[in-house]
This record gives C-alpha cells, structure tokens and sequence, in this order.
C-alpha cells in the first residue's frame, strides 16, 4: 500500500512527492484510503499520460435514468497506440468503492450506468462529433476496494 505522508496537506506518494501525471495539486484530505491508493499506483503506470479528480457538482458527469447525476471519482488519460504525437487516445472513467457498498441500490446503478455507457460509447465519425475525440476511446469501470489493483493491472495490458 502506497500511503501520503501526514506532514504536508498536499497529496504525496511514498517518497514525499506530488503525483508526476496528475493534472492538479489536490489535497491529502480530497481522498479516502481506496482513492489515494489508486492514484498513486496509477500515478507509476506507464500508460497514463495524467489523470485528475472529479469534483461532485463542478466536475464531468453522467446523467443516467435516476434523477441524480453521477460524478465518477477519477479521469484517467492513455495514450498506448499507433498515435505517438497524440496527447491520448483513451479516457478511463473511474468510480472507486469501499467493499461496505458493494451491492448496495447506489452501487448497483452506477454499474448498469457505467455498463451501458461501455456498450454505447464508440468511435463515431467527424459528421457526429468534434474531430479531436472522433478516435478517442471511452471506458467506464466500477473498482471495489479488494479489486482495483487487478483492475488497473488489466487497464494496463489493455484489457478494461
């Protein structure tokens, strides 16, 4: 288990640094242990360009068939193709949980959610969307707290 020091306020990994692929300096105190133990295993993964916290109310969200929307807990940027100039070219879309919700009503949606968004998101052609994100793949994951480490390890074989 990574772990943050306690004496900065500051997200840090093991060795006192500040995350090297994050795209902002976030607060030790914007990440239950689960979280934090995923962004900085993500943070030495050789496939992710950067990633970045979501914000609930003011970060990217999903608007599925529940009134809420879903605020996912992390964005995470590769780039692992053909494209070397690209700055990525796939976006993993991360909800993190502790095992207490796992199976619980909240859970359960946001995987259906999340399960339907992975069916429906593909490639679409420069006539449906921007050109930039005409290539761009999407995937959107669940990670329970007893899983995340084989989840990213498989993320990065390339099999989300």
């Amino acid at each position: 288990m990574i772990i943050a020091a306690d004496t900065s306020p500051f997200l840090i990994n093991a060795i006192g640094k500040l995350p090297q692929f994050s795209l902002f300096d976030y607060r030790a105190a914007d990440f239950n242990e689960v979280e934090r133990d995923v962004v900085l295993y993500l943070d030495h993964q050789t496939w992710v360009v950067a990633w970045l916290r979501n914000f609930v109310k003011v970060g990217y969200s999903l608007q599925g068939w529940h009134p809420n929307k879903v605020y996912p807990d992390f964005m995470v940027f590769s780039n692992r193709n053909a494209n070397p100039t690209a700055e990525f070219n796939e976006v993993y879309v991360l909800e993190t949980k502790g095992l207490h919700l796992k199976g619980n009503d909240d859970t359960s949606y946001k995987q259906e959610l999340f399960t339907l968004c992975n069916e429906l998101c593909v490639p679409r052609p420069w006539s449906e969307i921007a050109q930039e994100m005409s290539a761009h793949k999407v995937h959107f994951r669940v990670i329970f707290e007893d899983e995340w480490k084989r989840v990213i390890n498989a993320m990065a074989t390339n099999n989300p």
